[in-house]
């Protein structure tokens, strides 16, 4: 099917435009609107997805003026997205030449169900799909190139449930799945290149129950699965190093953790309010443990943490991190 191109009226503007003569006009409102949300580290197309709740004759004129309008190079096989006042229609094609979707390109498009991504795209830019909460899926070619998902790029997809990462992938931006409620699976091809999940990347996708991470990977960013709730079971592989700041704050569903002989650094409040956290299996070559990474909010005592695996050098070092009543059995 050949859809037209659509050429935005003098009038129209961008998402991203809208939004930000809506700072220059609003500006209390801005600030307002980003108390309430507590997300002040978001650009500011990032907190659109509020104005609905919160403003929403606003929200109603802003979007009576958006057409957000993607072109590629190719006459014959256009990009682009077609936006209705309540977000009811998108039509999206994609062609092939195309490597780059900028930031906030499809933000807030509540009617995209489905992305299918071509083998040329290398970026997808922040906050590019976040708030498009109808997306249940979308798709990479085998041979994809894509390296970047930026910052927020599919915050908030509550639809989405399965997410498989390309191989050429080494870069997942701060939040980029962050609030994504439906999400119960990712998964990493063994031969990807990742080396690190950055800040808060999965924040919040209490739907997620198990991940297996990729034999290349080092560093789990701070806050990186912070309020997974359904968070059953994690598989660290060997090479991983660093477990950054509340990584795991508030996984309630963690029972038993096994860590690789390669680890060295626990982060602070790294595993905090874990309640149901009762076995923890340690390596010698762990040299720091941060401040309350296994205890909880609530008086020691009362946390789930019973049973610590480590040698008689550990126990001896970092005896003081744990809660009083953890028994300690040597390996």
């Amino acid at each position: 099917m050949n859809h037209p191109i659509l050429s935005p009226s003098p009038s129209s503007s961008s998402l991203s435009e809208a939004i930000r003569l809506l700072g220059e006009h609003e500006p209390d409102l801005v600030d307002n609107i980003r108390g309430r949300v507590g997300r002040s580290w978001l650009p500011l197309a990032g907190i659109v997805a509020k104005l609905r709740a919160h403003e929403p004759g606003l929200f109603e004129e802003i979007m009576d003026q958006v057409v957000v309008l993607i072109t590629a190079s190719s006459k014959e096989d256009p990009v682009f997205i077609k936006k209705y006042r309540d977000d009811i229609m998108v039509i999206l094609s994609i062609p092939a030449s195309l490597t780059t979707i900028g930031n906030g390109a499809f933000q807030m498009c509540s009617g995209l169900t489905e992305v299918q991504f071509p083998a040329s795209l290398t970026t997808i830019g922040d906050d590019a799909f976040q708030g498009c909460t109808g997306l249940a899926e979308f798709h990479f070619p085998h041979d994809s190139g894509l390296t970047r998902l930026g910052d927020g790029a599919f915050e908030n997809c509550t639809r989405l449930t399965e997410v498989h990462f390309p191989a050429s992938l080494t870069t997942i931006g701060i939040g980029a799945f962050i609030d994504c409620t439906g999400l119960t699976e990712v998964h990493f091809p063994h031969d990807i290149a990742l080396t690190t999940i950055g800040e808060n990347v999965f924040q919040a996708c209490t739907g997620l129950t198990e991940v297996h991470f990729p034999a290349s990977l080092t560093t789990i960013g701070g806050g990186a699965f912070q309020e997974c709730t359904g968070l059953t079971d994690v598989h660290f592989p060997a090479s991983l190093t660093t477990i950054g700041d509340y990584a795991f704050y508030e996984c309630t569903g963690l029972t038993e953790v096994h860590f690789p002989a390669s680890l060295t650094t626990i982060g602070i409040g790294a595993f905090i309010d874990c309640t149901g956290l009762t076995e923890v299996h340690f390596p010698a070559s762990l040299t720091t443990i941060g401040d309350d990474a296994f205890q909880g909010w609530a008086p020691a005592a009362n946390t789930g943490l019973t049973d610590v695996y480590c040698s008689e050098e550990f126990r001896d070092r970092f005896r003081d991190k744990f809660p009083d009543n953890v028994r300690f059995s040597l390996i």
